[in-house]
């Protein structure tokens, strides 16, 4: 139990520093980041307007 504490403990300061120093080199959070680096190349085919596919499939 006490290995536990002492490992999650060190984790929990771990990740602070680590996020910390992240946000401090980066205006974006992590999840923005990456919607960007994954999703972004391919967010201009997808698309949610629903006008614009009912008057693509009516043309």
């Amino acid at each position: 139990m006490k290995l536990a504490f002492i490992a999650l403990l060190l984790g929990i300061s771990i990740g602070y520093f680590y996020g910390y120093d992240d946000a401090r080199h980066h205006t974006k959070n992590v999840v923005e980041r990456t919607v960007d680096r994954v999703g972004g190349k391919n967010r201009d085919r997808m698309s949610n307007d629903v006008d614009k596919q009912t008057e693509d499939v009516h043309e």
